[in-house]
């Protein structure tokens, strides 16, 4: 998977799962955290932090540019009563055109 450093209107996903194994169906919202280089975890920034529920407890987060702009991300999906989940993410330079 590759995300760009950076960069806005990417999209990162996670399966969240309820404890009782069955998919996240939106009943309970989805907070995303950021931590960015091994720092302190702060709650993202789009849309208060807020996940998009695109269907059978998968959910969608799209980082600021800012989030992107690290060697590491990791984005944690929370939720009542679901177990976290982690995404990590090694963004590449974006290159500019004409570079090679």
């Amino acid at each position: 998977m590759s995300f760009l450093k950076n960069v806005a209107g990417q999209e990162v996903g996670a399966q969240v799962v309820d404890l009782d194994g069955s998919g996240n169906e939106a009943s309970d919202p989805v907070l995303v955290y950021v931590t960015k280089q091994g720092g302190a975890q702060a709650l993202g920034a789009t849309g208060g932090g807020g996940a998009t529920h695109e269907g059978k407890g998968y959910y969608t987060y799209v980082p600021t540019a800012d989030e992107t702009n690290a060697n590491h991300a990791a984005f944690t999906f929370v939720a009542v009563g679901a177990v976290p989940v982690t995404i990590q993410m090694y963004p590449e330079a974006n290159p500019q055109s004409g570079d090679s």
